[in-house]
């Protein structure tokens, strides 16, 4: 049976188009009280000349945008989830995760405890 209730998903993007919209990009930037705003793209981006075209309109603005232009095409579910707990919890934490998911396997706590403690229970 098909669920007759009413559900909402409401997505706090904002997308403006039209032709020539990439000269609105410094305005709408500046609007959300970006400073130096994060371009990412990737390299077939940039030797398209797009990339250069897309910062006119941010200092223009008096931004001053960083890129990142190494992404790669479809790049597979473990970069993905990689990047996004680095970007959510920082590189710190992303190594602790990363250890813990092999302490099994590796025997960290065993090898790193001091002697004579057990640390099975």
């Amino acid at each position: 049976m098909l669920d007759s209730v009413l559900k909402a998903y409401q997505s706090p993007t904002r997308m403006v188009h039209a032709i020539g919209a990439l000269s609105a990009l410094g305005k709408e930037a500046a609007g959300l009280n970006v400073k130096r705003p994060l371009v990412v793209t990737d390299q077939g981006i940039v030797k398209a000349g797009l990339l250069d075209e897309a910062l006119k309109p941010l200092r223009a603005e008096g931004l001053d945008p960083v890129t990142y232009d190494q992404v790669r095409a479809n790049p597979g579910i473990a970069l993905v989830a990689f990047y996004t707990l680095a970007g959510m919890f920082g590189w710190p934490l992303l190594v602790a995760a990363i250890l813990g998911l092999f302490e099994a396997w590796l025997g960290l706590r065993r090898r790193l405890a001091p002697h004579g403690v057990h640390l099975d229970g």
